[in-house]
């Protein structure tokens, strides 16, 4: 029996066991022996069923129990038979076994006999191989295979040194091989130098010299060898190494060879002209301008050559430690030499080494002035204790000198040696006299070594020696010389308070037609540019040079200070004028300017009357009635806009200078030598200029701030004049004042005072119309209206009542005000038609409640105030109506509570229907 049918079974008894105990359970649970014997009885029966149904089912699947017992037989027979036949694999398998561990053993007994066949063969094969590599490798140089004949002298000593090493039939085989090595190896050297020094300096010199004879021999000697075949088979032959070291230690003799040869052309090829005049600055241009450009390609062919050595050292075959034997220099120490060589070049023509004879001359003048104060007073005269001559730098006849010189120079030209090291050599070598001018000749070309070298080398962020050197001479010796100039025309300029205007000419220069240059403005703008070609002249000095601009425009700013202070003056025992008092509140200044449509431009129609009515509201509060101050005379305000326009045009002089100016923000870059990663131009010769750090430029930017911040303040002077004088005449009749313009006095009064406005406005704009630009003229003038509109309308609220002669009295004055300023302006403005609109209410409106009538017919012609300010001077004009109309005066006549309380209701009234309105 399987498992399976165990588990069965058990399963079947453990529920039968459990039935029968629920049974008995149940049977127990009964009381009473009828009960049990009743509950026994029908177990009985339901088991009876059970039993029945069972036989039932063993009858139906007799047939299928019977098929299932006889192929269960023949399983097991076919599973018997199997085990049979595996048993016989089994051992054919382990007899198969034993035969092929045999056959194994011999098998490898024949391979290790093939190998050592093998072994004998390619010692046979490399025997007659070397035997002709000597041959293959001079056929190899003779048709300029090198590296092929690099690879075979390697794989040839490999061979003879190692498997072959004990053959004595081989070792004059070695030997060859280890000549041609030694051949293969002097031959690449001597293309190294050919290609370091030779070839790259004989390509400028060519360019240079008409006489081509030692060029054109160097070229005749062999074929161009590539520098990289150069670098591949001294690798190959382990030779790099010794090939770098070689290099590294004849890198200075070679420049100074290059500095001789040079030197000897020129003064070859100049030699009368040298003899004639020893003040040749133009030839120690071409002296360094050549030097830069050998030197240039001298660094580029070492450059090139590192980087095919760099190419070997991280292949991927290559050994850790040759790759450390072969680090032996870098372009950082070719450009060393390079700058240390130039260096003592320009320290000898530009006279660095005559700073003590220089000291001693001064100490010679001064013993000379000693003794002739010595004669004077009749005393002994001291002991010179100085140098009195100095004959290697005598400015007499060196008659001695030239002799010696001219042996020398015949001695070089014989083929003797001559080093830059040794310092009287100079004078052999000496094209022009040594002065400290000379920096004007080399400047441009040094910086561009200095470019070169910067962009080539690993600086760290740092600057090349040779430009810190060079650019210590300029800063310390000669731009104090050029500086102090342009600072004293710059000074005289800014103590300059002339009004007068610049010559036509000078305009016509300046291609500006638009305003009139004042002298001394015209005087600084050419200062600036003065500073501006200097700048690009020694563009590293540019934040030095942008600092005295800056510097300079501020003091030229204090004279205008003081100008405009003087222009402005007031006379004794009278106030400051207000538009000038108002200039000198910054804060002020700056919340007007912040007004919606200041600045100059032109605003539309919105954004102007939203600026405008902002501004009635920002003057009334600073304006005092008791205090204020109108401008003498007009006429002032002539330099004060010729002031502004010229401050305006220099500001943007400077802003376009400083937008021309290329420039880089450093801040923003990661790398520190990011600095130097730039497009490198020839400075002082070309009007390219490298970009200048943006910082360097804040002094520029500031002074023309500065210089836009004082023509805004005059701006704000005129500004605020025109309508300071609007209040000055206005403020009383309609601001401060109970107006009845009912009556004939206060009517004439009022017309009065807007004729003297018309006046002051007219003579304002004859004086300045033709000073001012057009779009500052018009928006001088065209804001005016509005102001006077709101101060004509919010009068109002000072009205006693209104009526048809009080209509007609600022109907007239409103007449007269935008007759003045469409004389102006040219054009008229629609503003002050409210102003009329506002007071053909009253014709129609009589009673209380005809204001609201008349807003819901125009749908919103003037603001809430308005509406308030009306419908209260109607409340009233119709109280005093009645007041005098009326025969019976009511006891409770006097109180205000009623009518006001009346005004509002209908101004609540009003301002609901304007929320509906703005709602809508």
């Amino acid at each position: 029996m399987s498992r399976k049918d165990q588990d069965v079974k058990t399963v079947k008894s453990a529920h039968l066991l459990h039935d029968f105990m629920r049974s008995v359970a149940t049977i127990a649970a009964f009381e009473g022996p009828e009960k049990k014997d009743k509950e026994r009885n029908r177990i009985e029966r339901e088991f009876r069923r059970c039993d029945e149904q069972l036989s039932e089912l063993i009858e139906q699947k007799r047939d299928e129990l019977t098929s299932s017992a006889h192929t269960f037989s023949q399983v097991v027979i076919r599973l018997g038979s199997i085990k049979e036949t595996s048993e016989n694999v089994r051992s054919c398998l382990l007899t198969a076994k034993d035969h092929l561990r045999g056959k194994q053993e011999d098998l490898k007994a024949l391979w290790l006999q093939s190998v050592e066949l093998q072994e004998e063969l390619k010692l046979l094969n490399a025997i007659d191989r070397v035997k002709d590599l000597p041959v293959e490798v001079r056929e190899h140089v003779v048709h300029h295979r090198y590296l092929e004949a690099a690879q075979d002298i390697v794989q040839g000593l490999e061979v003879v040194n190692g498997k072959l090493k004990e053959v004595e039939a081989v070792s004059n085989v070695r030997g060859e091989l280890q000549q041609a090595r030694d051949d293969v190896t002097e031959l690449m050297l001597h293309e190294v130098e050919q290609f370091l020094y030779v070839r790259t300096t004989s390509v400028v010199l060519r360019k240079f010299s008409m006489k081509r004879d030692e060029q054109n021999e160097n070229d005749a000697d062999g074929p161009e060898i590539p520098v990289s075949t150069v670098v591949q088979c001294l690798h190959r032959m382990e030779r790099l190494a010794d090939a770098l070291k070689s290099n590294y230690h004849a890198l200075n003799d070679e420049l100074q060879q290059v500095f001789l040869r040079t030197t000897e052309m020129i003064h070859a090829i100049n030699y009368v002209q040298i003899l004639q005049n020893k003040d040749r600055p133009e030839l120690l241009e071409q002296l360094i301008r050549l030097l830069t450009e050998q030197y240039t390609a001298i660094a580029e062919a070492h450059k090139a050559f590192l980087n095919e050595v760099h190419n070997v050292r991280f292949s991927a075959d290559m050994d850790p430690i040759l790759r450390k034997a072969l680090d032996v220099y870098d372009m950082t120490d070719v450009w060393l030499a390079i700058e240390s060589i130039m260096q003592r070049i320009l320290a000898h023509y530009l006279d660095q080494r005559n700073e003590e004879t220089k000291e001693a001359v001064d100490k010679r003048e001064l013993q000379y002035m000693e003794r002739i104060k010595a004669a004077w007073s009749r005393k002994r005269p001291k002991k010179i204790t100085g140098i009195e001559f100095k004959f290697d730098n005598s400015t007499s006849t060196q008659v001695l000198n030239d002799y010696v010189a001219e042996e020398r120079r015949k001695k070089l030209l014989d083929g003797g040696a001559a080093t830059l090291s040794d310092t009287n050599d100079m004078e052999l070598k000496k094209i022009c006299v040594p002065s400290v001018k000379n920096i004007t000749m080399v400047y441009p070309s040094i910086m561009k070594l200095c470019d070169e070298i910067d962009s080539s080398s690993n600086t760290n962020g740092k600057a090349c020696v040779l430009s810190m050197y060079i650019n210590r001479f300029v800063a310390d010796v000669y731009l104090p010389l050029i500086e102090q100039n342009i600072l004293d025309k710059l000074r005289a300029a800014s103590k300059d308070d002339t009004m007068k205007l610049a010559p036509p000419s000078a305009l016509k220069a300046l291609k500006e037609n638009q305003i009139k240059v004042l002298l001394n403005f015209y005087q600084v703008e050419r200062q600036i540019e003065d500073l501006c070609d200097l700048l690009y002249a020694m563009p590293l000095h540019s934040q030095r040079i942008l600092v005295m601009t800056g510097e300079s425009i501020n003091e030229f700013l204090i004279g205008l200070q003081t100008t405009f202070q003087r222009i402005t003056a007031f006379l004794p025992g009278k106030e400051i004028p207000e538009s000038v008092r108002w200039t000198d509140d910054e804060q002020f200044c700056l919340f007007y300017r912040a007004l919606p449509g200041w600045y100059y431009r032109k605003p539309n129609e919105h954004v102007l009357i939203q600026g405008t009515t902002n501004e009635y509201e920002t003057l009334m509060k600073m304006y005092d009635a008791s205090s204020s101050e109108i401008m003498n005379v007009e006429s002032v305000l002539r330099p004060i806009v010729l002031m502004m326009e010229n401050c305006q045009w220099l500001s943007h002089m400077l802003e376009k200078t400083t937008r021309n100016l290329p420039v880089t923000d450093m801040t923003v870059n990661t790398s520190p030598r990011s600095e130097f990663v730039r497009p490198f131009k020839l400075i002082g010769t070309t009007n390219e200029l490298h970009p200048i750090p943006t910082r360097y430029l804040d002094p520029l930017r500031l002074a023309a701030a500065a210089l836009m911040d004082f023509a805004e303040k005059c701006f704000l002077a005129v500004h605020w004049e025109i309508r300071i004088r609007c209040l000055y005449y206005l403020y009383k009749p309609f601001v401060t004042t109970r107006l009845d313009l009912t009556l004939k006095e206060a009517c004439e009064d009022t017309e009065r005072r807007v004729g003297l406005l018309v006046t002051d406005l007219e003579s304002i704009a004859r004086t300045i119309s033709h000073e001012v630009q057009e779009s500052k003229f018009a928006f001088f003038f065209r804001s005016v209206g509005t102001l006077l509109r709101d101060i004509i309308i919010r009068s109002a609220d000072q009205m006693v009542r209104v009526n048809s002669e009080a209509i007609e009295c600022i109907k007239r004055c409103v007449f007269h005000l935008e007759k003045v300023l469409a004389q102006i302006t040219g054009t008229r403005d629609p503003v002050l038609e409210e102003v009329r609109q506002f007071f053909d209410m009253f014709l129609t409106a009589t009673k209380p409640g005809d204001i609201v009538s008349h807003m819901m017919e125009q749908r919103r012609s003037f603001s809430e105030r308005e509406y308030e300010m009306a419908i209260r001077l109607l409340h009233r004009t119709y109280q005093h109506d009645n007041r005098r109309n009326s025969a019976v005066v009511l006891p409770d006549s006097h109180d205000h509570t009623v009518l006001s309380w009346t005004a509002d209701e209908e101004v609540e009234q009003c301002r609901r229907i304007l929320d509906s309105l703005t709602v809508k």
